[in-house]
Formats: structure tokens, sequence, C-alpha cells
């Protein structure tokens, strides 16, 4: 018969998760309040610019806004989302919640894009330098690695643009070089395991080799790298759209920022950071999973 704290276990487990969930996400919401609520020109009605106010009207203005507060805004902002409302645009004239549902189909798309070209460039790179021998695929990885990890995500945005490549080539292009480094060390270091080599010295094939031991004993270390690198690409994501002028949440997250448009700017950033939380808690289920059936 199972004690009660063991039956209760998963239950503590469970508050455990979504405890730290919810006040992650209310210290990243309140955090983007505070820095859209006090960076310079936030709230500043248009009379501060117009010469036919006098410098005591601006003054008082400016006044009006600060004296109401970063944390109390956050607050009240919270309350409107808990019955559905994210709030209005001020630099779109349109409601928040549609502007996301609207541009998130583009973000999803190009992350999708950019994760999968840079996962299977990895793969088909690593495995061929070190399964195949391939010693020119190992060089030139090594290489492209060494090369765009210098190279700031802004600038690999120039070159997409200039080659008239999707804004998912560019996130491609800073998700490759994270992911080569980590996989080939793997598996340089996975050719020298004692089983590895049984395996080869029984004559099994090395496609075989490679899924059925290398990447399988590793498993749990590729699902968290997974994770990692959807976080990096939701931050290439900002840069390569806004460059490549595509209408993702990344462009939206540009201009709601330089905009000062607070509604947008909390959102967006509850959104990235759910979507975030998500994909580390996605990669480390399965990784649990994994290792619980093949342990």
């Amino acid at each position: 018969m199972a004690r009660p704290e063991n039956r209760n276990r998963p239950l503590r487990a469970a508050l455990s998760v979504f405890t730290r969930t919810v006040l992650t996400l209310l210290a990243a919401g309140l955090a983007a309040t505070l820095l859209v609520g006090y960076a310079p020109g936030f709230g500043v009605d248009e009379k501060v610019l117009d010469p036919r106010f006098s410098a005591s009207s601006a003054r008082l203005t400016r006044q009006s806004v600060r004296e109401r507060g970063a944390v109390a805004v956050f607050v009240e902002y919270l309350q409107h989302a808990a019955q559905g409302d994210l709030g209005t645009s001020e630099t779109f004239s349109a409601p928040v919640a549609g502007l996301i549902r609207e541009r998130a189909r583009v973000t999803i798309r190009n992350l999708a894009l950019g994760m999968a070209a840079g996962w299977l460039l990895t793969v088909l790179l690593c495995a061929a330098s070190a399964w195949a021998r391939a010693v020119p695929a190992r060089l030139l990885g090594s290489a492209a690695t060494a090369v765009l990890l210098c190279v700031p995500a802004g600038l690999i945005a120039f070159g997409a643009v200039a080659m008239h490549l999707p804004a998912g080539i560019g996130i491609a292009s800073v998700v490759f070089p994270r992911v080569f480094r980590y996989v080939d060390g793997m598996l340089r270091s996975a050719e020298s395991k004692t089983h590895i080599l049984a395996a080869r010295a029984r004559g099994l094939g090395e496609t075989r080799i490679l899924f059925n031991y290398a990447l399988r004993d590793h498993a749990p270390q590729l699902f968290a790298l997974a994770g990692m690198t959807a976080n990096i690409a939701l931050g290439a994501a900002v840069p390569m759209e806004v460059l490549c002028d595509e209408p993702g949440v990344g462009q939206l997250a540009w201009r709601a920022a330089l905009g000062r448009d607070l509604d947008l700017v909390v959102a967006i950033t509850l959104v990235l950071a759910t979507a975030t939380l998500l994909a580390n808690r996605l990669a480390g289920l399965a990784a649990a999973r994994f290792t619980e059936r093949y342990a």
C-alpha cells in the first residue's frame, strides 16, 4: 500500500511547478512594466510638445502620469487581462490580442524553419564527420560555427536581407553553431566508449550505432538542448523579422518598444515568457520520460 506522502508527491510537484511558473510570469510582466513605465517619453501627453502650453502645464502632465506608478499600472493590467482584455495598442490602434494572434503564424513558421534547418544541418555534418569519417564535413562545421558565433544576430539579418533569404534561415544561422558545437563534442566523446567500440567489433552498421547507441545515450541532454535552442530562436526572431520586414511577433515587439506601447509590450513579454517556460518544461518532461523508459 502506497504511503500518503508518496501519493501526494506528484500533486506537490505539480503545485511547485505551477507556482514557479506563475511567479516567473508575474516577474517578467512587472519587469516589462517598469522598463516601459520609466522609459523616457512614456505616458507623456502630446501637450508637452505643443508650444501653446506653458512649461508648468507640461510639468503637471508629467507628474500626473508618474504618480500612478508602474506597479499600479501592472496590477490594473492584470485585472483586465483576467477578464480576457489584453488592452488596446496605442501604436496600432487595435486590440492587442488580435495583433498577437495575426502575427503569431509568421513567427511560428520562422521558428519552425530556423530550428529544423539548424538541427538538420547539425545532424548531417556531425554524422558525416564523426561516423562516416568525412574530415571536410567536420572542418566545414567547425569553421562555420567559429564564424557564426562571432557574428551578431543583427549582422546575420543584414546578410539574409542582402541575399533575399527568409527570416527563418537567419534564425537557423543563429541556432546552428550553438547546436553543432555541443553535438559534435558529444559524438566525439562517444566514439571512444566501450559499448560503442564493442558494437563496431560485432559488425553493426554506423547508422545503427549512431541512432541506437550514441544519440540514445545522450537523449536527455539533447532534449534539454532543444529547449535551450527554442529560447535562442525566440530571441533571434526579433532582429530577423525587423530587418527582413516580416510581420511577426518579433517585429511587433520592436515597434511596441519604440512606441512605448505599454499594453502591447507587457502582453508580448508574457506570451514570450510563457513560450519559453513551456519549451523548457516540455523538454524536461520528454527527457524524464525517455530516461524512465530506456534506463
